[in-house]
């Protein structure tokens, strides 16, 4: 009969395993196939799936060292058990500040073009500095109280007393980005309503195709909450009781929270006509996958959205914007 910490273990490795191969699906669907279809796309839509792409190889990062410090003897080996430590704060961080980003870019997809400038001018650049500079600042409190860092459960991390390093270096800035999450999903929905009441999207007899991406953005902010939940009540209680153990939750929180990354990889790495591409990439090779234009179905499909219109501003005495008016609008597929 397997022993609890056995138990545990196995799960580490199950979700290790498992994000490895979602991480793997996106960075070779962004390779293969994103890459040609984005060609002609806006740039907001290619930061969109670079981001993608970069969260990936974090997670690449963050599992696959996960897998690796397994193997290595962490409980025994002082280096090895800080190194983990510090290298579950980091790359966790760095993923959650990550999917900030992607929250602020599909967020900015539905505004006017003329809104927030500043931000969409080299927008890649801004958000790499976000993602992996802040947390190397969190990792400075971590690195002033090494003696804090031991054997937890299945891996090295700090240890349950000192609670307030927890906070201040991973929790509270898990509890942050749930935060963020939960503001931009109420302004995206709040913006797609306001795209809705224009009467020029009443009369769409099919669903726009922002609608993909809104779906797949609230997967995204609920999958994180399921993974990340369970961690958060664990190490809550264990905040107020150090000596608090329940393995349910425990194996809950393992396994949720190491497996996210496969879990996100099925909410933007399938898309409408993946199956269709795979079938043409398997009849007759990659090279008649060709660059699609914007206004094309299949660059819809892979996007999330077309070609966006160019802006004009017109006086209206109906006081809506029509195609072309400084409101954002976009094309769907034809």
């Amino acid at each position: 009969m397997p022993t609890h910490g056995e138990l545990i273990g196995n799960l580490v490795t199950a979700g290790n395993v498992m994000s490895l191969m979602g991480c793997a699906f996106v960075i070779l669907n962004y390779h293969l196939i994103y890459r040609r279809f984005l060609v002609n796309a806006p740039n907001n839509i290619i930061a969109h799936h670079r981001s993608l792409f970069f969260l990936s190889i974090i997670n690449v990062f963050l599992n696959g060292g996960g897998l690796m410090y397994q193997n290595l003897d962490w409980k025994g080996t002082r280096t090895i058990c800080v190194l983990q430590a510090l290298h579950i704060t980091y790359f966790n961080a760095a993923n959650w500040f990550w999917g900030i980003c992607i929250c602020v870019n599909i967020y900015t997809i539905l505004l006017p073009p003329e809104k927030f400038l500043f931000m969409r001018k080299k927008i890649m650049t801004k958000f790499t500095i976000f993602a992996l500079g802040l947390p190397s600042i969190l990792m400075l409190p971590l690195i002033t109280n090494l003696d804090e860092i031991g054997p937890v459960g299945g891996w090295c991390w700090i240890k349950p007393a000192a609670g307030g390093l927890r906070i201040g270096t991973f929790y509270g800035w898990l509890l942050l980005s749930f935060v963020m999450y939960i503001i931009l999903l109420v302004a995206t929905l709040y913006q797609v309503s306001v795209l809705r009441k224009n009467p020029w999207e009443q009369k769409r007899k099919s669903r726009h195709p922002y609608e993909k991406l809104l779906n797949r953005y609230v997967l995204y902010v609920l999958i994180f909450f399921i993974c990340w939940t369970p961690g958060a009540v664990n190490r809550i209680i264990q905040l107020s009781n150090p000596g608090f153990y329940s393995f349910v939750l425990d194996a809950m929180h393992t396994y949720l929270s190491i497996s996210e990354s496969f879990w996100l990889s099925l909410v933007f790495g399938f898309t409408t006509s993946l199956s269709e591409i795979y079938k043409i990439i398997w009849k007759g090779g990659l090279g008649n996958v060709k660059p699609a234009n914007q206004s094309s179905n299949w660059s819809a499909s892979f996007t999330g959205m077309t070609k966006l219109e160019e802006i004009e501003h017109r006086d209206d005495s109906d006081g809506w914007s029509r195609p072309g008016d400084s409101m954002i609008s976009i094309k769907s597929p034809s």
